[in-house]
């Protein structure tokens, strides 16, 4: 009797075994698609102007959307759902958010000024998003990748940065899921 219940045991536990190995197969396969597909559409950018317009229906002064080699200064936003490899740089800053679980990294490439990230709530007099507090500031960002630890919410948003160019035009950034093309990236030039 000891020797048949064994027996059953083992093979319980082989088939369990089996189980589990093609289910890891399966999810291995389809997380491997997500990743082409989202690694596919990473080359796509969108200028915040565009993004701004779509989700606000406002239309801000676009700057120049060539980055060329004219030394003109950019910012690159991107959204993650993992951390990104620059947060390994020595030379990355990172900063927290109000959320934790998803990364905005943020490469500067020239010099901005005034950099500050921000706590946002709705309010629901004004039937807008109004700045509650400076989580972090930074009087000068040159060609640095700043990375803040956060969440990016499909509803109403928690967090933004903004910033000055070098002529004192100010940009704003709403943290925020690009749910319409998935690829969250975004980039202005700041003049």
């Amino acid at each position: 009797m000891k020797e048949r219940i064994t027996g059953f045991l083992a093979k319980l536990l082989l088939s369990f075994m089996c189980i589990s190995v093609l289910a890891a197969c399966e999810f291995k396969e389809q997380h491997s698609a997500t990743n082409s597909s989202l690694n596919a559409k990473s080359s796509a950018y969108e200028t915040i102007d565009e993004s701004l317009a779509k989700s606000t229906g406002k239309k801000e002064d676009s700057a120049s959307k060539e980055d060329g080699n004219t030394g003109t200064p950019t910012v690159k936003i991107k959204g993650h759902l993992e951390a990104p490899k620059s947060m390994n740089d020595m030379g990355s800053l990172i900063l927290k958010g109000t959320s934790t679980g998803e990364f905005i990294e943020i490469i500067v490439k020239g010099e901005i000024f005034d950099f500050r990230h921000c706590r946002v709530e709705w309010d629901n007099q004004k039937n807008d998003v109004v700045e509650k507090e400076v989580l972090n500031k930074l009087d000068l960002v040159k060609n640095q990748t700043i990375i803040i630890q956060t969440y990016m919410p499909e509803g109403i948003p928690m967090e933004k940065i903004k910033w000055k160019g070098a002529s004192g035009k100010d940009y704003e950034f709403v943290i925020h899921q690009n749910g319409e093309f998935g690829d969250n990236q975004w980039e202005t030039v700041s003049n």
